[in-house]
């Protein structure tokens, strides 16, 4: 049991990260530090 709760976890741990690096390139793209910025693309990337 132990064993498929750690695999759950790195996976959610994973898709975690990759979702975090999307929106920092979103941010730095659009020149954005705080929030949204009123950029639609970026507005979607911080609610997923």
């Amino acid at each position: 049991m132990l064993i498929v709760t750690t695999l759950i976890a790195c996976i959610l741990a994973a898709f975690f990260i990759r979702l975090s690096f999307g929106v920092i390139r979103l941010r730095r793209q659009h020149k954005v530090g705080l929030g949204s910025g009123g950029v639609d693309d970026l507005e979607r990337a911080i609610r997923a």
